[in-house]
Parts: C-alpha cells; structure tokens; sequence
C-alpha cells in the first residue's frame, strides 16, 4: 500500500468531488518534475491553497504584468482631479513638508 508521500500528484483530485467541475472548466494536464511537483504541494498546503487556484492566481499575475500600469496604479489615477499640475505641486508640497 502507497503512503501519502508514495502516491503520484493528481492536481484534480478536489476536482473529482464536484462533478459539475469538469463539465464547466476544462482540464490542464502539467507534467513537472518531481522537486516542482513537491513544492507546489507543499506551498499550497502551506498557503491553504489548491494547485488550481495557485494557476489562477499566477495567470491573473501574468495578466496584470502585461498591463503597464497594473492595477493599482489604474485605481489610483482617478484619485487626483485633472486640473491639478502634479508636476508643479509635488515640489511645493515637499518644500513645506521639509521646512517646517
């Protein structure tokens, strides 16, 4: 009998549970090497993750990179009103924050 640590990685194995799972996402078949295979299970076992929300969050990762200015930064660019020069307010705003 195989012990937990013996058995091969199945990254759909929570999958199986739900049986609407694989009729609404397909499957991805990832063959890694033994030492990725260990420690994506460790750092998602660490992280209470499963290795599906681990590709998930690494492609919206991948996403945000290809976009210039990320996510937060789009958040925050409507914060500032238009009209206001930037440029020339910042360094009037350090010399008072740095005089008094």
């Amino acid at each position: 009998m195989e012990t937990p640590s013996q058995k091969p990685f199945n990254s759909t194995a929570r999958a199986g549970h739900n049986p609407s799972f694989s009729s609404v996402n397909p499957k991805l078949t990832v063959r890694l090497s033994r030492p990725s295979v260990e420690f994506v299970k460790a750092y998602t076992k660490a992280n209470g993750l499963t290795v599906t929300e681990l590709i998930e969050r690494f492609d919206a990762s991948l996403r945000l990179a290809e976009d210039p200015l990320g996510g937060d930064v789009k958040k925050l660019t409507d914060l500032i009103p238009v009209e206001i020069d930037t440029r020339a307010e910042y360094p009037q705003h350090l010399r008072g924050k740095h005089s008094q």
